[in-house]
């Protein structure tokens, strides 16, 4: 399968190619942390089966890896992991994060052979099974619910990509811990679109640093202003 073919377009017009997508996606100076999404035209994250799956294309894909491949961590909600049913990632650690300590059943057969690659962020009060602490570190951070900005202190100096959910999204955004987000526009409508940041209200100014296009797909990076 040949590569999408993408044009950049601000913030200047020129094609590019799959090549070029570090070079379009280097992270902006100071920022550290960095979210990428996918919904629909009418703002679902998630298609017709529920999932992001049936909103990807080959663009949305191609961004998907080279945003991994410039982080040093991978930082999902435990629901989201289950639902996508995610694996390991090569490179970047993965981060899960759950609070009440429930880990993505179908990664454990998978551990064994990524020793020190997956941490299961929880609090105080969970109960986490045996065999989860066995096979994955366990950090609690938090009494009664998983204190985030704990999280962050925790991955000081490297570089964190979130994937969501959309509640994990919601709220990194409102408290202030989200320095870029990379939002790909699909082009499809669901008609029962689900909130890219769940239920939370964080209203926010944003800043369009670039945008780019495959076919009918748009792909942008959009810096995030506090309160």
């Amino acid at each position: 399968m040949s590569d999408p073919e993408f044009r950049q377009l601000l913030p200047q017009a020129r094609p590019i190619t799959v090549a070029d997508l570090p070079e379009v996606y280097a992270w902006a100076p100071g920022d550290r942390v960095r979210a990428n999404m996918i919904t629909s035209l009418d703002g679902s994250v998630t298609g017709s089966d529920g999932l992001s799956g049936s909103l990807n294309d080959a663009a949305d894909h191609a961004v998907f890896a080279t945003l991994r491949s410039l982080s040093d961590v991978i930082l999902m909600g435990a629901g989201t992991v289950r639902a996508e049913h995610y694996g390991v990632p090569d490179g970047p650690r993965l981060v899960i994060v759950s609070g009440r300590g429930r880990f993505p059943e179908h990664l454990l057969p998978l551990l064994p052979e990524h020793p020190g690659q997956v941490v299961l962020v929880t609090t105080e009060a969970a109960a986490v099974s045996d065999q989860v602490r066995d096979l994955v570190e366990v950090w609690r951070v938090g009494a009664d619910r998983v204190d985030l900005p704990g999280v962050l202190d925790r991955l000081a100096g490297q570089r964190v990509l979130t994937e969501g959910g959309p509640t994990l999204l919601g709220h990194l955004i409102a408290a202030d811990l989200v320095d870029e987000l990379c939002h790909t526009i699909s082009p499809r409508l669901t008609g029962v679109p689900v909130p890219l940041l769940g239920s939370t209200a964080v209203p926010r100014r944003l800043t369009l640093r670039t945008m780019i296009s495959s076919g009918s797909t748009l792909l942008g990076r959009w810096a995030l202003a506090s309160r």
